[in-house]
């Protein structure tokens, strides 16, 4: 940079020289750089919520483009962040909950990548990969669930209760006993 001004992308190494209090040195990172999104509240296409955290694999392709649009890693940050939520959004709005959790989920995240990856061109970057870390319910749908769950436990113990209840009558009468008790 001299004076603010980007005049020249140094990509190879060496012995580089510059003019002091003029010109500034600005690094990027060429590795691979990690992204995570914080946790997003997202509906699906049968109206059921989930709580889904993702993460972006992103690499600095042009760091010329890069530093004209995004300035840095926390301002491509935030604009990922944008771009991968509304994805997220999209992608799995229009699928069941059932769907999430099958064997498409590779698919749906294979696609997602490549729709973020074209959004995000214009930063100088190029996306790697987008993936689900997590998946969850809500809070009060899991609550629910669990209490659907426990009713249901609690109908089979009651159920297999009166049937031994039955049984020992039986046998205390001197009825016949029931095969599965000789």
């Amino acid at each position: 940079l001299q004076f603010g001004q980007a005049r020249r992308v140094i990509d190879e190494p060496g012995l580089k020289f510059k003019v002091p209090f003029v010109q500034n040195v600005v690094f990027f990172d060429k590795r691979v750089l990690n992204f995570d999104t914080p946790s997003e509240e997202v509906p699906t296409v049968d109206q059921k919520q989930l709580i889904v955290e993702a993460f972006a694999k992103f690499r600095i392709t042009d760091a010329l483009l890069f530093f004209q649009t995004v300035n840095n890693e926390q301002g491509v940050q935030a604009r990922l962040r944008s771009i991968i939520t509304s994805n997220l959004r999209r992608a799995l709005g229009d699928v069941p909950m059932a769907v999430v959790l099958t064997d498409r989920r590779p698919q749906i995240m294979k696609d997602m990548t490549v729709t973020v990856n074209q959004q995000a061109e214009g930063f100088g970057i190029k996306v790697l990969d987008v993936r689900v870390k997590r998946i969850d319910l809500p809070l009060e749908n899991s609550k629910a669930i669990f209490r659907r769950m426990q009713t249901q436990r609690e109908q089979e113990a009651r159920r297999i209760r009166a049937e031994g209840g039955r049984d020992a009558q039986t046998i205390r009468t001197g009825g016949i006993v029931p095969p599965g008790l000789r």
